[in-house]
């Protein structure tokens, strides 16, 4: 299952995964029934704190249950739904893609033709929830111009279990798409794209891209120390001062990382670069993902480059179009 995202970065419906949180939900929509007067549901289906320092990827929360014997993580149950389309109301409350939110219930629209958005922030190398990471829903052409400085159209901060939850004023327009821009003391600033129009420039009932990615600045120093080895790449250094494109290779179903995935481009790949985080978390290669399921994209131009995630050497069917842009960090999941 796929859910395709703009041009101008991807995100395939399966995404990340890890924490539940028991924080409670305000009711939507109460004092009565509200009465639509537009088309709400037509949006497209569309990548433990974070301070522990990254080893291997954490497999604690509601990833999965692991049986007694040490054997295989297994896919969390689906909630009520899954996409908008799921509910009669047009909206499908959930704050993770990847398992499936099991706790996710269709649930009153916001009144007013607002869009309410939530998810969740995670420490891309962890897979562990973020606290206190800052959620500005911007534009997704403001953000290309001026990731630092656009200006935000929703703003919301994550609670402890790594949480937002913020509802626009109003209808939202804004050409393309949405993307949310997560920054944090100590993290680098990352862009992941989290809805698109549902028809013209308005938006739906709520985003489609609910898991959000955040690297650590040191982490960041350390790729672009490790990838500055090859003189092929020196023209797309150092990593979010000339951009780049993190891609997180999962499984869809339990949200764990893919090892031997790769992205095949699908046009003309002349300009573009892919790397592979390796296991330690340090280095690169170029045969396909390792443990951490991460690959690194230079290269790819502004009006985004179309790729193919395979695994073992098999096509996937999956793919997507990521795009770059100075001064930040574009994060996709590509999940299986």
């Amino acid at each position: 299952m796929v859910r395709a995202l703009p041009s101008w970065t991807l995100r395939l419906l399966l995404s990340s995964s890890v924490l539940a949180s028991s924080c409670a939900r305000d009711p939507v929509g109460e004092g009565g029934e509200e009465t639509i007067g537009c088309d709400r549901c037509a949006i497209p289906d569309v990548g433990t704190p974070s301070s522990t320092e990254p080893s291997d990827v954490s497999t604690s929360g509601s990833v999965g249950d692991a049986d007694s014997s040490g054997g295989e993580w297994e896919p969390t149950p689906p909630g009520e739904c899954v996409v908008h389309e799921d509910c009669a109301s047009g909206y499908c409350l959930s704050y993770q893609d990847a398992p499936p939110d099991s706790n996710a219930a269709c649930e009153t629209p916001p009144a007013g033709m607002a869009t309410r958005f939530t998810g969740r922030v995670l420490n891309i190398e962890t897979f562990a929830v973020l606290p206190d990471a800052t959620v500005d829903v911007v534009a997704a052409l403001d953000a290309i111009v001026n990731p630092t400085g656009a200006t935000p159209l929703v703003s919301a901060l994550t609670d402890g279990a790594g949480r937002f939850d913020s509802t626009s004023s109003g209808p939202l327009t804004a050409a393309i798409g949405v993307v949310a821009r997560i920054t944090a003391p100590a993290y680098a600033r990352s862009l992941v794209g989290i809805a698109i129009p549902a028809g013209s420039q308005t938006y739906g009932p709520g985003n489609s891209v609910h898991d959000l990615w955040a690297i650590r600045d040191a982490t960041i120093d350390a790729w672009s120390s490790a990838l500055s080895a090859d003189a092929a790449l020196a023209e797309h250094l150092p990593l979010v001062e000339r951009g780049g494109v993190v891609a997180v290779l999962r499984n869809g179903a339990t949200g764990m990382p893919l090892e031997g995935a790769t992205l095949s481009p699908v046009d003309d790949a002349s300009s573009l670069h892919i790397r592979y985080v390796d296991a330690a978390g340090t280095g690169f290669q170029t045969t396909g993902t390792a443990s951490r399921g991460i690959a690194v994209i230079l290269g790819a131009p502004t009006t985004g480059a179309s790729f193919e995630l395979m695994h073992e050497g098999v096509p996937t069917g999956v793919t997507g179009q990521v795009g770059s842009t100075n001064h930040a960090l574009f994060v996709a999941a590509f999940d299986l």
